[in-house]
């Protein structure tokens, strides 16, 4: 039996912005597969505290029931790129109009579980996306002071250890809804009305850039670049927000006018160090630029991110930014 964070319908997004912009492929990763007896095998980790989880919502991993391992699917003896043709090839159309957005629906014709593509990690484990859950995890320093240390090294430890808690919520406490982080935010700090600006290392492309390619793969494989043991990623990170993004009110309408030269110099640097860092996942932001929509972008999304930087990875929008 395995359990497998479904790569669902993005593509029906990509057919309608053209050229496949929008194309999940975590699998093709080795993807966030892992064995049943994950759970038993994993020892408690030494910062572990009695923690009960019985008030916690709980959430039904996708194959993980008979019904389900009657799908191809849920065949492990099968190659994912397979697996993900299958269970896209057996959806309707109204079936995949419903998993857009960060909480998909559940497919129970195909017993397929709902799932919720937002889990937060930005300096720590985090409940953002699941109220009510109380973390047992570390609360490190917010990002713009730990980028503030120029320490590279430090970036890299502080990844490892989130990764590690993040596998441990999902495959022992069983308490958050999956394993796709939306961390790190590498958008640049531009202006303190954000009102983010605490999430992000800084306001120099080369800063974030620098945060990115240490943090996203101690905070995917561990420091020793083991992953679950086997070379598996234990989570997958998302930068966000791609691109051009740094206001809140009324981002949804906002269109970042923005010229070429800046465009490459300043807001592409650290989101290109994301793709060259080996991240799993991409996040479209709220706003347009140069009025397209960043989530129907097919410059930024096909061109620039599949085609120049190569990145064959999952993208997903903000929480509102599709559908």
């Amino acid at each position: 039996m395995i359990h497998i964070i479904p790569a669902l319908a993005w593509w029906v997004l990509a057919s309608v912005v053209g050229a496949g912009s929008i194309l999940l492929s975590l699998l093709h990763h080795g993807g966030i597969l892992r064995t049943a007896p994950l759970r038993q095998r994993h020892n408690p980790p030494p910062w572990d505290v009695p923690f009960s989880v019985s008030t916690a919502e709980k959430y039904e991993r996708p194959c993980s029931t008979p019904e389900a391992m009657k799908w191809k699917y849920c065949d492990t003896s099968l190659p994912d790129s397979d697996r993900i043709s299958f269970l896209l090839d057996s959806m309707t159309p109204e079936e995949k109009i419903s998993l857009l957005g960060n909480k998909a629906s559940a497919v129970p014709r195909l017993s397929l579980p709902p799932y919720n593509w937002w889990s937060e990690a930005l300096h720590g484990v985090s409940s953002s996306c699941c109220p009510g859950i109380k973390f047992k995890s570390t609360s490190f320093p917010q990002v713009c002071t730990t980028g503030a240390s120029f320490n590279t090294s430090l970036f890299e430890a502080i990844g490892d250890a989130i990764g590690a808690e993040a596998i441990e919520h999902y495959s022992r406490l069983d308490d958050v809804p999956g394993l796709t982080y939306w961390a790190p935010n590498v958008n640049l700090f531009r202006d303190p009305r954000w009102g983010r600006g605490q999430e992000v290392p800084g306001e120099d492309p080369y800063l974030n850039g620098q945060y990115a390619a240490h943090l996203i793969p101690a905070l995917q494989y561990g420091k020793d670049g083991r992953g679950r043991g086997d070379g598996r990623p234990r989570i997958a990170a998302a930068c966000k927000h791609f691109a051009a993004y740094s206001i809140e009110t009324g981002r949804m309408a906002f269109d970042a006018k923005v010229d070429e030269m800046d465009l490459e110099e300043s807001y592409m640097p650290m989101f290109r160090k994301c793709v060259e860092s080996g991240v799993l996942g991409f996040m479209c932001s709220y706003n347009a630029v140069n009025g397209v929509p960043s989530c129907a972008n097919g410059d930024l999304l096909t061109s620039k991110l599949r085609r120049e930087w190569g990145f064959d990875g999952y993208i997903t929008g903000d929480c509102g930014a599709v559908g």
